[in-house]
């Protein structure tokens, strides 16, 4: 279990563990020194730094430098921060490395609320075979909608509850794949997970000068 100081950095660590790309996550993992707005000598330590694994085409992406804080602070707070961020930037640039801040509205979106509802459906068991049943079915039709899915792989409704969980349990554990960016429901599609033709969504890039305003419009 990776330390966080806060609920708001273990939610944002629930999100990150759920992505297959990341290799690594790092708590503080370093101190920057800064001059403040007097010309004080300060330092200044992010939250995490997110590595990231190589692709089957041999790339690596850009490891990520992490500062994790709840949006009325920013807002309060951005005049002093500001100067914290712009060192974080410098260091993370000479790094090669993106420097990205998230707040609450990019942390606790409809992804944190599917990957928390799917814990629950992690550590259940159901028989191999109807799970290969499934897997089987859905491997022959392609992606599709959920509910079309169940409706023509069971006759009976209960069979189609049953049958349902199953599909939470392999999408929790990463046999099936979903939009996990969009709230879950009945009509989703799913696929199975090593279908090529479904790639994540991937973070802008940042900007080095940013306002309040731009700060949360430009920062995934």
């Amino acid at each position: 279990m990776i330390p966080y100081e806060s609920t708001l950095e273990r939610d944002f660590l629930i999100k990150a563990s759920w992505s297959d790309s990341i290799l690594d996550i790092q708590e503080q993992p370093l101190t920057i020194p800064y001059k403040t707005s007097t010309g004080r000598d300060s330092t200044y330590t992010p939250d995490f730094l997110i590595h990231y694994k190589t692709t089957s085409l041999g790339l690596t992406p850009q490891s990520i430098l992490v500062e994790v804080k709840p949006k009325m602070k920013l807002d309060k707070e951005f005049k002093s921060l500001r100067l914290k961020f712009k060192a974080g930037i410098r260091h993370a640039k000479n790094q090669g490395w993106r420097f990205k801040i998230y707040h609450e509205a990019r942390i606790r979106d409809a992804m944190l609320a599917n990957i928390t509802f799917l814990q629950r459906f992690y550590k259940m068991s159901f028989r191999a075979a109807d799970a290969q049943y499934l897997l089987n079915g859905l491997a022959e039709m392609g992606h599709c909608e959920m509910d079309s899915f169940l409706a023509i792989m069971y006759a009976k409704q209960l069979e189609r509850a049953q049958a349902q969980s199953l599909i939470w349990h392999l999408i929790a554990t990463k046999q099936l794949s979903c939009p996990m960016h969009e709230p879950l429901r009945p009509r989703m599609a799913i696929w199975i997970n090593s279908d090529p033709g479904y790639l994540p969504r991937v973070d802008g890039d940042e900007q080095e000068e940013f306002s309040p305003s731009e700060f949360y419009d430009d920062y995934e």
